[in-house]
């Protein structure tokens, strides 16, 4: 309370937050907006964005901390070799937690509608957003997870983590996404905190569109990463389970 006697130093800065419709394959064409304090250090360094703390007052947003993801500068300039801007990038990012998030939420329905009680916990995402800050940065913004972070497949298709159950889950997971896309694509970069995953890339059989244009992110690494998984992998419990080996 006696801080209430002080200066406060921590500004906000305000984020407008546009939302992804996966059901209907469209953005939100009016952005909601929302203050945040965001944090001047990031907690964690990823391979594109660093990610920083943040809280909000804003309904909607507060009671709970937040991770916004601002990209390094050593992204920009790769992602202008690659033709394709800060928005684009991240909104492929979204785009593709979101099929990987309605993928984990097909699994959890098979599991539940066939009565799958030994596989146990199934795999979540959380919502994601894209922002744009009031200085037209474009970043992510997704609710923070607490726990050890854990990487159980990378984005080449191996496994990262051995004898652990949740990575058996991320191979059956992986596995399955293939199958359900019609082996179009594979969930790959499959991490998080226990069950709680977050940053999924995908990689696709094919690499770029009819148009010419690269599918999902710059981890996609295609059919080379999707044949390693499969010269790797073999099928556990739980791709069992899945009725997945044939």
């Amino acid at each position: 309370m006696l801080k209430l006697g002080t200066q406060l130093e921590k500004k906000s800065v305000t984020i407008k937050i546009y939302k992804f419709d996966l059901k209907y394959m469209e953005w939100s064409l009016i952005p909601s907006e929302a203050e945040f304090v965001v944090s001047e250090k990031p907690f964690a360094n990823g391979g594109f964005r660093e990610a920083y703390k943040a809280t909000s007052i804003t309904e909607g947003f507060k009671d709970e901390t937040w991770v916004v993801k601002k990209y390094t500068d050593h992204t920009r300039e790769l992602l202008k070799e690659m033709k394709q801007t800060e928005e684009e990038h991240a909104q492929k990012s979204v785009q593709m937690h979101y099929l990987a998030r309605n993928l984990a939420c097909q699994l959890r329905e098979k599991v539940k509608k066939e009565n799958l009680v030994e596989f146990g916990e199934v795999f979540e995402f959380n919502k994601v957003f894209m922002g744009k800050m009031t200085s037209g940065e474009v970043v992510t913004l997704e609710e923070f997870i607490s726990g050890e972070f854990v990487k159980y497949i990378n984005n080449t298709g191996d496994r990262c983590e051995n004898d652990n159950v949740i990575a058996d889950k991320a191979e059956a997971f992986s596995h399955f996404t293939y199958v359900k896309s019609e082996k179009k694509f594979i969930v790959l970069d499959v991490q998080g905190s226990g069950h709680t995953l977050y940053d999924p890339e995908i990689a696709s059989e094919q690499l770029v569109d009819d148009n010419g244009n690269y599918q999902f992110c710059s981890g996609n690494l295609s059919t080379v990463a999707i044949e390693r998984f499969f010269r790797n992998h073999k099928c556990n419990k739980y791709c069992v389970l899945l009725n997945l080996c044939k």
